[in-house]
């Protein structure tokens, strides 16, 4: 049987950092200048000094903290997929819950009586994240290769394999 590669940690920068690293890049922007020019920028917001600078301080430490966590969390995986440096599993998908199309609730499967979950709204957690409600290729029956690392209690998918069609 032949396989598709749907998703390889080895390619970890996709549309979802790209966004993050332009949405920290204009809130560092506004940042720069509300603290070049504070004038301005509380005559715009309508909030006080106090907020603002609060606002601002929360954004410019949490934000970083935030990136280096997730972009971290995603680097440290980069290299998981590779030969010999995870584990795999092939077989059907069993017990499918797709994730509620609000999310906030984790995805699940079973392949070869190992149990996979992971949340599209979880950037905290490396690994595939693509669920069913968000265009994600995993369905009840559909045969899959799935390489995956142990990370506590959870299996973290770092490539899935979909079988090409016959």
């Amino acid at each position: 049987m032949s396989y598709n590669v749907i998703y390889d940690s080895a390619n970890w920068f996709d549309a979802t950092w790209a966004v993050m690293i332009v949405v920290a890049t204009l809130l560092a922007l506004v940042l720069i200048r509300a603290l070049l020019q504070p004038g301005a920028a509380l005559r715009e917001s309508g909030l006080g000094r106090t907020g603002l600078f609060a606002g601002l301080a929360i954004i410019g430490v949490l934000l970083p903290v935030l990136l280096i966590d997730v972009v971290g969390n995603a680097w440290g995986l980069k290299d998981a997929s590779r030969p010999g440096n995870c584990q795999e599993v092939e077989g059907l998908v069993a017990d499918f819950v797709p994730e509620p199309a609000l999310g906030h609730r984790s995805e699940s499967f079973s392949v070869g009586g190992l149990r996979f979950s992971y949340s599209s709204s979880d950037l905290t957690v490396g690994g595939f994240r693509w669920s069913s409600g968000a265009g994600g290729p995993i369905r009840g029956g559909l045969p899959v290769r799935i390489c995956f690392v142990r990370d506590g209690a959870r299996n973290v998918i770092v490539r899935l394999e979909v079988a090409n069609p016959t």
